[in-house]
């Protein structure tokens, strides 16, 4: 049995683990579309698209019926849920956070692509990496420096921090985003590639309590970066580096370059 089927198992096993341990429903949100319209063949769902003064891409207003772009309406549901899986508070994490504004911006949404945002990602995975840049697992020199001073608890309360703030979304490119909706939400049978929405979610938002983060709205040369960094192994020394490393292991530059730009311009559905 090849490493990529066996781990691929182990992700099956954590993700049915993580259900099992959470103690909330499945939000609304999760069944959002993506802000950019696929193609037929990638989805028969339509899909929207998050759009700027020169988006490539429709504006959010035309929207297909029935759906539109916008923030998730439930975060302080989903903030709620990250204080049951993270023991801090974001009053402290607010205090501690001006180190982290240079980079990640004052509410956690960065202006930099290569920097990423912060803002409404899951308190678990955001402490999760913070202890990886802590004990060395993983490498970058400038958050190294940063969590050196920190403590467990410090780290906590900036992820509960960043995890209440609200994401400023993306724009996705129309010319990349049918070819990165049918690997998102399909993935790539013949490579035994596993659809991304397994994991992410339909819309993106992760799975806090597996330590899955969140996708949408996440700037696309920073996950492209990072798809970069698992396919190479610089970035497989931990559990679900290792998973990512086995799962992104055949995908192409292209590949990566539409995935990423297809992230960002998801957004969860606004309920009406």
């Amino acid at each position: 049995m090849s490493k990529r089927i066996l781990l691929l198992i182990l992700l099956s096993l954590s993700i049915n683990l993580a259900q099992a341990e959470a103690s909330r429903a499945p939000t609304g949100d999760e069944t959002g579309a993506a802000t950019a319209k696929a193609d037929s063949d990638a989805n028969s769902e339509a899909t929207n698209a998050a759009a700027g003064s020169d988006s490539k891409i429709p504006a959010s207003d035309d929207a297909p019926e029935g759906e539109s772009s916008g923030a998730a309406p439930n975060a302080e549901a989903d903030a709620d849920a990250a204080k049951n899986l993270i023991d801090g508070t974001a009053q402290a994490g607010a205090k501690l956070s001006s180190t982290c504004a240079a980079c990640h911006g004052p509410d956690g949404n960065s202006s930099n692509p290569a920097w990423p945002k912060l803002a409404g990602q899951g308190a678990p995975y955001i402490y999760e990496q913070l202890m990886l840049f802590k004990n060395g697992k993983r490498q970058n020199a400038i958050m190294a420096g940063q969590v050196a001073n920190l403590n467990e608890q410090d780290m906590r309360d900036l992820a509960v921090y960043f995890s209440q703030q609200a994401n400023s979304g993306g724009v996705a490119d129309e010319s990349l985003v049918g070819k990165g909706a049918k690997i998102y939400r399909g993935g790539i049978p013949e490579d035994n590639m596993p659809a991304c929405s397994g994991c992410h979610g339909p819309s993106g938002l992760g799975n806090p309590a597996a330590q899955y983060p969140r996708l949408s709205g996440q700037h696309a040369p920073y996950v492209s970066a990072q798809l970069k960094a698992y396919r190479s192994g610089e970035r497989n020394n931990y559990r679900n580096g290792k998973i990512m490393s086995a799962v992104v292991e055949d995908l192409s530059d292209e590949d990566i370059q539409a995935l990423a730009t297809y992230v960002e311009g998801l957004r969860p559905r606004v309920e009406k």
